[in-house]
């Protein structure tokens, strides 16, 4: 049964649960409700972006692996030691540099505005810490969030 997908056979079987990310309380107040559908169909028109700064760089990408490997060539993935850096919003050490500048009013990381933009299709739990200081809104993630747990095909 591993390795396939849900058939007529299935029905039976339990669905896997997954826990929630924050644990909701009672006397929490509902401001708003988004479901899926609406979600999904939400669309902002935008102008184009911006570069304020630059900072890093990207290593070379060895496009072979995207590409189906001949029976017998398949290339072996070598572990590679480099950090993987993943701070939140507001410790960030360029964002609190851009936000000191009153260059912006609202700040997020890449991994939240991917996640924001996946939100429709992600099968695990999230949730986003928004954070006001002043006139300035930091959109945020918990330390050790399921947002830092690398996966496969999470939004295939």
């Amino acid at each position: 049964a591993r390795g396939r997908r849900f058939g007529w056979k299935d029905y039976d079987k339990p669905a896997r649960n997954r826990d929630a990310s924050i644990n909701i309380k009672a006397d929490w107040d509902l401001l708003e409700e988004i479901d899926f559908n609406r979600l999904a169909k939400l669309n902002l028109d935008a102008d184009d972006g911006e570069d304020l700064e630059n900072y890093g760089f990207l290593y070379y990408y060895d496009r072979s692996f995207d590409k189906q490997p001949v029976k017998g060539a398949e290339k072996k993935l070598t572990a590679i030691d480099r950090a993987a850096y993943n701070v939140t919003t507001s410790s960030d050490p360029v964002i609190q540099e851009l936000a000191e500048k009153d260059v912006a009013t609202i700040f997020a990381t890449d991994t939240i505005l991917s996640m924001l933009m996946c939100a429709p299709r992600s099968v695990y739990p999230w949730d986003i810490v928004i954070v006001r200081q002043g006139n300035k809104l930091f959109l945020d993630k918990r330390d050790n969030a399921t947002l830092d747990m690398v996966t496969v095909n999470e939004n295939a």
